[in-house]
């Protein structure tokens, strides 16, 4: 009886989780495969998972092995939103901890207080959330490259190429 209370408890906390997670049954939701093992395991993207709803545009990266180090997601939409050809989504864990994610368009810097990005390391899975507003008014599909690498490289390590997510 105790292991169907845990069980039930567990199940209800990920549907309320599922339930305020921007609305995902109602959001364009795509996700990619990428090949393994053609780049050092902590590069190494498998799977990039995107939800684009009346929210956020919200992008979850597996990696191969993430691992501690200076590795940084960039995410790279074209869709002509506020007069932007293209908007840059940089996502970056240092050694110490501390988080950076920013939002960018033509090497200019757009507020959005409510980006996050979340590293785990358990699961390998690096989740960026960027909410709708940033990207301004007239929301709608986005094509979006993600890459993974050192930004001290230069040249990222992996990348998935251009995946159009629908708006919905």
């Amino acid at each position: 009886m105790k292991r169907n209370r845990t069980l039930l408890a567990a199940l209800t906390t990920a549907l309320l989780v599922l339930g305020t997670n921007g609305g995902a049954s109602v959001a364009g939701t795509v996700s990619r495969g990428d090949a393994r093992g053609e780049v050092m395991a902590r590069y190494d993207i498998t799977r990039v998972r995107y939800v684009n709803s009346a929210d956020v545009f919200a992008v979850q990266v597996k990696v191969r092995n993430l691992r501690n180090v200076r590795n940084a997601i960039v995410i790279n939409t074209n869709t002509p939103f506020m007069g932007y050809d293209q908007f840059y989504i940089f996502a970056k864990r240092l050694p110490n901890g501390h988080k950076v994610s920013r939002l960018e368009s033509g090497g200019s810097r757009i507020p959005c207080p409510r980006l996050r990005a979340s590293w785990n390391f358990r699961a390998d899975v690096v989740r960026v959330v960027v909410p709708q507003r940033c990207f301004g008014e007239g929301h709608g599909n986005q094509r979006a490259t993600v890459a993974i690498g050192n930004p001290m490289a230069g040249d990222p390590a992996d990348f998935v190429s251009r995946t159009v997510v629908p708006y919905r």
